[in-house]
């Protein structure tokens, strides 16, 4: 790449940044977008964590402890959005005998 090559890339890239001076909507916008975004992996992280351990919480409680609960959509259902809670909801249905 030769020198003047350089300096029309350095003049485009300098008139594309001036273009954007005054335009706070796209500021503002870019700044929203990050903190959707970031709102949206946080929240992903925890749903997919709760889901792990309620998934296990589930198979450790039906094969180890040997309790009568049924594996179906209903039970992971409630396992993978409830977590830990969610399998203990599933032990008081049992108990009562709901499930």
């Amino acid at each position: 790449m030769n020198l003047s090559a350089a300096a029309n890339i350095s003049t485009t890239v300098g008139k594309e940044v001036t273009n954007l001076t005054g335009h706070w909507s796209l500021i503002l916008g870019a700044i929203l977008l990050l903190v959707v975004g970031f709102l949206i992996i946080y929240l992903l992280k925890n749903l997919i964590a709760h889901a792990v351990v309620g998934v296990i919480g589930l198979l450790v409680v039906k094969y180890l402890l040997g309790m009568a609960i049924p594996i179906n959509g209903l039970t992971l259902l409630v396992s993978i959005f409830g977590g830990l809670w969610g399998v203990a909801a599933l032990l008081i249905a049992a108990f009562f005998g709901w499930l």
